[in-house]
């Protein structure tokens, strides 16, 4: 009986390490299952074998145009004979006679008898300065220049009208009236004048522009 207990037990040792060797086996097996990457949750959504989305590359947007060019702002001139300005002391009209009755005839300035000038103006820089708003030019004109008493003048104050006048081509697109006005000391020949005038709008349009300013004829 004891003999068959020894058996027994001699038996049971030799079988434990079998089943342990198989138990790690099996663990093993199940470690490396374990082991092996799982799929993600959101694979199911976006499919894992799909590859990644491209994202399209953004369409060139063509640059704005930047703003119109502006014009440039048109020289100043002075007109052909309107540097100089004579106020006469006096005219005495021609007297054409026909017939028996005088008639008196309107005559140009050379016809007429000069009896002695009282002042001379006379135009000696020019200068423009300008803004832009639409294509439209706002122009401000500066005009001086030295009034000088003549042989029938005296000191005191003195004045002479002239015009400034814009063009485009032949066209004639805006115009200024406008007069100088001066006073002569007492104990001089001559004084200066300065005139500004400002707010003068050119028109949006096609063509050079030219700008010219002078006295006006007596």
């Amino acid at each position: 009986m004891r003999h068959s207990i020894l058996q027994f037990a001699r038996a049971s040792l030799v079988l434990v390490p079998t089943s342990l060797v198989l138990a790690a086996c099996m663990g093993g097996a199940s470690s490396q299952s374990d082991s092996a990457p799982k799929p993600s949750l959101l694979s199911g959504w976006f499919g894992s074998a799909a590859p990644a989305a491209q994202v399209p590359a953004p369409t060139p947007v063509a640059a704005a145009p930047g703003p119109a060019a502006e014009p440039d702002c048109p020289s100043v001139d002075i007109r052909e004979g309107g540097a100089v300005y004579r106020q006469n002391a006096d005219k005495v009209a021609k007297i054409v006679k026909k017939g028996k009755a005088p008639k008196v005839e309107p005559t140009d300035e050379t016809d007429v008898p000069d009896k002695g000038v009282k002042v001379q103006f006379t135009i000696k820089n020019v200068a423009r300065e300008c803004t832009f708003s639409g294509g439209t030019i706002t122009l401000k004109i500066g005009i001086e220049g030295t009034a000088l008493i003549g042989t029938s003048g005296r000191p005191g104050p003195a004045s002479a009208p002239l015009t400034i006048l814009v063009t485009r081509g032949d066209q004639s697109v805006a115009s200024r009236a406008a007069v100088v006005n001066t006073v002569i000391p007492a104990d001089e020949e001559q004084s200066q004048f300065r005139l500004v005038q400002g707010d003068i709008k050119v028109p949006p349009g096609k063509g050079e522009v030219s700008v010219t300013v002078g006295f006006n004829r007596e």
